[in-house]
């Protein structure tokens, strides 16, 4: 009699079934309403600043851009910008592209759907004594990143990346909402993709982007019209369609 509590006391922790992995700092509605704008900018482009908007304020970010690379030529361009001076954003379209570190120690990880941090791609105390650095990334008061491939096509990368200052640390726990993300993101961009193909087949648009008025959007792929070097990849599509 004495021992039956004690193997009660057994079975249940035989029985018990850990729980599944959860994410501490962030509840399950704040993920559920990332999602959900997630495919609403697959339909309706303009709103991946609504996203991106949302998603900086929950990771604590600043800039928070969607852009394509090019990392055979160490190339790219912004598509859409948050928290940032749309100057700062021309600014590394026209040239600091050239020169990221983060993306030159992307090579050697760079596959779609993986998640990145900047101290992975480039040691810190490197990333200061660069031009990249002191001159792009120092005046936004940017120092970590927290970024993902989204998709690829050849050589081309479509991103989402978040910077931080650096008084308030890596973003290393906010990774792990990136990832839960990340097959949502891959989806949206399928799911664009085939829109502008359909609509393009069809007359419904002519495929090329008009810019707002405030300049934050860069063109994507298909804003040939507008767009400057290097040409954009056809398939790689995420622009203004107003």
């Amino acid at each position: 009699m004495r021992n039956r509590p004690a193997a009660r006391a057994r079975k249940r922790i035989r029985s018990f079934t850990p729980p599944s992995p959860t994410l501490p700092d962030f509840c399950e509605r704040t993920v559920l309403d990332l999602v959900g704008l997630i495919y609403d900018a697959a339909l309706q482009p303009p709103a991946w600043r609504v996203f991106l908007e949302t998603f900086a304020g929950v990771v604590k970010g600043g800039c928070t851009p969607l852009f394509w690379y090019d990392l055979r030529v160490l190339q790219g361009g912004v598509s859409y910008s948050v928290r940032s001076d749309p100057n700062h954003v021309r600014r590394y379209d026209e040239y600091y592209s050239g020169l990221d570190v983060w993306a030159a120690g992307c090579k050697q990880i760079a596959q779609s759907g993986t998640v990145f941090l900047g101290h992975e791609l480039c040691p810190p105390e490197r990333m200061e004594q660069t031009e990249f650095y002191n001159d792009f990334l120092r005046p936004m008061d940017a120092y970590h990143q927290l970024g993902g491939f989204i998709s690829q096509e050849e050589s081309w990368f479509g991103v989402i990346s978040t910077l931080r200052p650096k008084k308030l640390g890596p973003v290393e726990k906010e990774a792990d909402l990136l990832r839960l993300l990340m097959p949502h993101l891959q989806r949206a961009f399928q799911m664009h993709s085939r829109v502008v193909d359909l609509e393009t087949r069809f007359g419904g648009r002519d495929g090329c982007a008009r810019p707002p008025a405030d300049g934050s959007c860069f063109l994507g792929p298909r804003g040939q019209g507008l767009a400057r070097e290097p040409r954009w990849p056809r398939r790689l599509s995420i622009s203004a369609m107003d």
